[in-house]
């Protein structure tokens, strides 16, 4: 299960798999990728800078590629 990076990546992420490899490496299956929401908006652009923004991202990764990525938000709780 390991040549996954060749994967047909949907349009919406097309930009962002590749800067996760770039960041993180490979993306193993198994891989847990814990960042917090500034370091992810700047590799990873998006409109909000809240961690919904990455639902998608996060269910994408965990799907396709069997990888975990947390975003730790910075509020002070």
């Amino acid at each position: 299960k390991q040549m996954n990076e060749n994967k047909k990546i949907p349009k919406r992420y097309r930009t962002d798999i590749p800067a996760i490899i770039e960041k993180w490496g490979s993306l193993n299956s198994g891989k847990v990728i814990n960042t917090t929401l500034s370091e992810i908006f700047e590799i990873c652009e998006r409109d909000y800078r809240k961690r919904l923004s990455y639902y998608g991202l996060i269910n994408y990764l965990k799907r396709e590629y069997d990888v975990t990525l947390v975003i730790e938000s910075q509020k002070q709780k």
